[in-house]
């Protein structure tokens, strides 16, 4: 064991906050020396124009421009916020898959109602920002942590504490409540009820929806699929079970045997690695302690 690489894993929130970063940074030297707007609305940002002449990268390259500063710093602190806590609750690989498929579900949401319901003036009106990626992680969060105690000052005067639950139904519903009255009265032809800086509702309430299914499916199973597998239970005939000693439910590894340690203790790394070093049992802690001592002899 001594002979083996320790396995270095991807921090890919720190990842992807330089990258959101940089790529703000980048928009804007382009953009205010170079005056390259222009190029970069008709190369990176999301729209049915763009989408409709085969540049389908856009899908995914809107999240990386903002509208100004105040859209950059607001999307920044969330992402802090939620990302640095939620990288740490879900293995790298499947905390990026989450941040890309929201990416990619808000993207298309918003593509899809654009084109079917908006008129064809508005197909060239472009859509960026990383909001449906921020949306996918909050409800990820609120879905994981669901009763937990969030405690924060109103307007920085009014102490108010909530649960996150009740702030996952007070986005989606904002959200939601913003996509009916603002956005799909707009691309109706209708008076929104009030004007809400080009806010695209359809691409947060798509990047929710990914936050969900990343939750149900890779993350925590539908009961449904919890209660059928409580339910199947598989037992070999009882006429095989005379033939076997009654076991005591404990199992202990064989410390002499090189190759079996190293096999117990990569499955007990590989869990702290997914789950956490609180995860381990006694008897997993005990093989670590009994393997470190015997690697010191």
């Amino acid at each position: 064991m001594r002979n083996r690489a320790p396995v270095r894993h991807v921090d890919y929130f720190w990842w992807v906050l330089w990258v959101f970063i940089g790529a703000f940074l980048l928009q804007n030297i382009l953009g205010v020396w170079f005056r390259a707007a222009p190029f970069l609305y008709n190369w990176v940002a999301l729209s049915v124009d763009n989408v409709s002449h085969g540049k389908v990268w856009t899908i995914f390259t809107y999240s990386l421009m903002h509208g100004g500063l105040q859209h950059f710093f607001i999307n920044g602190i969330l992402f802090f916020v939620i990302g640095r806590w939620l990288s740490k609750e879900l293995e790298p690989k499947r905390f990026l898959h989450l941040i890309l498929g929201s990416i990619f579900l808000g993207g298309v949401t918003w593509l899809g109602i654009h084109a079917l319901i908006g008129p064809q003036q508005l197909y060239g009106q472009p859509v960026i920002g990383f909001s449906a990626a921020i949306a996918g992680l909050l409800v990820t969060a609120c879905l994981i942590w669901p009763h937990g105690q969030i405690s924060l000052l109103l307007f920085f005067i009014l102490p108010v504490s909530f649960n996150p639950r009740t702030l996952l139904w007070v986005v989606v519903g904002i959200d939601a409540i913003g996509f009916l009255f603002i956005e799909l009265a707009y691309l109706l032809g209708y008076q929104p009820i009030m004007q809400a800086a080009g806010i695209a509702f359809s691409a947060h309430l798509g990047g929710a929806l990914a936050g969900y299914i990343f939750y149900r499916v890779l993350q925590r199973p539908a009961p449904l699929f919890e209660s059928v597998a409580k339910k199947v239970s598989v037992e070999p005939p009882k006429w095989t079970k005379k033939r076997t000693q009654a076991s005591t439910g404990k199992f202990k590894v064989n410390l002499t045997n090189r190759k079996d340690l190293r096999k117990e203790v990569d499955r007990i790394l590989d869990k702290i690695n997914r789950e956490g070093f609180q995860s381990l049992n006694d008897e997993e802690k005990k093989v670590l302690d009994d393997a470190g001592d015997l690697l010191k002899k």
